[in-house]
């Protein structure tokens, strides 16, 4: 006999939008506030975007530099130097749109201060510390209700920040169906790569009621940072990166090109 495992360090959260026939859910992630590139203007349009338009938002780690004197990064030429005064910059740009996260999670420059998760901290004064998870979160997305029964459509969102250290769009596809495979959700966010890329995938699942395949469907998406080119990427000929912010969709009433009774997702970039 089977038994369900609950995977240590993933947290599972449901969210109900019975009322809504479409959620939409950007991505912000590798803000690397303090970093003398940041974006802080673009940053700016982003969360106004999400204001404005009602969608909800996934951070995704990294939303400070954060470097020490014992870490990596250059201590010398920050816009922002403090840590503290970093999370005080992040925690008044995202208050107003403080009721539209879903989730947290930390990036690797939010734990250089050994004992201490800064990107937990951001969480709890923004007051949405449940939604913060320091590895990764399991979401359940109930939007609609079918018209034959009323159930909802449901979808699934495996979020975390990822490693990985390729440079190369190869290496990062990679780690990109790595992270796939480690849990079958709709979609997959990750990020900490600084670029945007969009994969698809299919899996065959036994049917054991129906003694037959289902036809699982996956996308995973890289969400890109918000830093200028230059500096460090230049030094090292990393190419320059996309200027884009990711936008989930969920529909809440049936997609003509899914079939009879099933919804859909669509995966875009904006900004």
């Amino acid at each position: 006999m089977g038994r369900a495992l609950a995977a240590q360090g993933v947290k599972i959260l449901r969210h109900d939008f019975h009322d809504r026939q479409m959620v939409v859910i950007n991505v912000l992630s590798d803000l690397h506030f303090g970093h003398p590139l940041v974006q802080e203007e673009r940053l700016k349009r982003c969360i106004q975007y999400v204001q404005e338009r009602e969608h909800f938002l996934l951070l995704n780690g990294d939303l400070i530099e954060c470097v020490t004197r014992t870490s990596k990064g250059d201590i010398y030429h920050l816009q922002v130097t403090s840590p503290d005064e970093q999370v005080d910059r992040i925690v008044e740009l995202l208050m107003p749109v403080k009721d539209r996260i879903l989730g947290i999670t930390t990036g690797n420059h939010e734990v250089r201060s050994d004992g201490h998760d800064y990107a937990r901290e951001i969480a709890y004064r923004l007051g949405v510390e449940t939604y913060h998870s320091p590895i990764s979160i399991l979401h359940i997305i109930r939007v609609g209700r079918k018209p034959h029964n009323g159930k909802p459509y449901v979808y699934t969102i495996h979020q975390t920040h990822g490693r990985g250290s390729s440079t190369s769009v190869g290496g990062k596809a990679t780690a990109m169906d790595r992270y796939g495979r480690c849990i079958l959700a709709d979609v997959v966010v990750l990020s900490h790569m600084h670029e945007a890329m969009i994969t698809t995938s299919a899996y065959f699942l036994p049917d054991l009621y129906n003694k037959s395949l289902l036809e699982k469907r996956q996308v995973v998406v890289l969400s890109p940072s918000f830093l200028e080119y230059g500096s460090y990427a230049l030094q090292k000929g990393y190419r320059p990166q996309p200027q884009s912010m990711v936008e989930l969709i969920f529909y809440g009433q049936e997609v003509p090109f899914h079939g009879k009774g099933r919804g859909g997702i669509e995966v875009r970039t904006c900004l």
